[in-house]
């Protein structure tokens, strides 16, 4: 809610064309209608700044405050939603090749092996989150960063 006596906008209101002002039931009509009004605008920014401090909290929440990279819960969010996809997107493949194709001379079969990795051989979240630490820790240590 606004303060008392802060201007949020101005509410105009024409007079007919004969000049009649409106009476005190209208005066009061068109007030309540000014404070809702009002509390509406007033709703609005508060929505608005309820977004940004929710998109400024996620944002902190993922990325490291001092390079504004990555951090390792987003990267865990992206390759947990990555995993989600990429079984159904492979038998999607699959199924897509699993019919023969016609040419001039016959029908062709083609096969394929479907799969995907995620950083290096062998490796996984568990391995390369120390990794990606130990590397981040060194880097920070070599230039003077503040370590936690």
């Amino acid at each position: 809610m606004a303060a008392p006596g802060e201007w949020l906008g101005v509410l105009s209101v024409d007079l007919p064309a004969d000049g009649r002002r409106p009476n005190a039931q209208q005066q009061e009509i068109l007030a309540f209608f000014a404070e809702h009004a009002a509390i509406a605008i007033q709703h609005a920014r508060l929505h608005s700044q309820l977004e940004r401090s929710q998109a400024e909290a996620e944002y902190a929440a993922t990325h490291d405050s001092l390079t504004g990279l990555a951090n390792r819960a987003l990267l865990k969010a992206r390759i947990d939603a990555l995993s989600a996809v990429l079984p159904d997107t492979a038998q999607r493949l699959r199924e897509a090749i699993a019919e023969p194709i016609c040419g001039t001379t016959g029908g062709y079969r083609i096969g394929a092996s479907v799969g995907y990795a995620l950083g290096r051989a062998g490796e996984d979240y568990s391995r390369l989150v120390p990794t990606a630490d130990a590397a981040m820790y060194r880097e920070k240590r070599r230039s003077a960063a503040p370590v936690p």
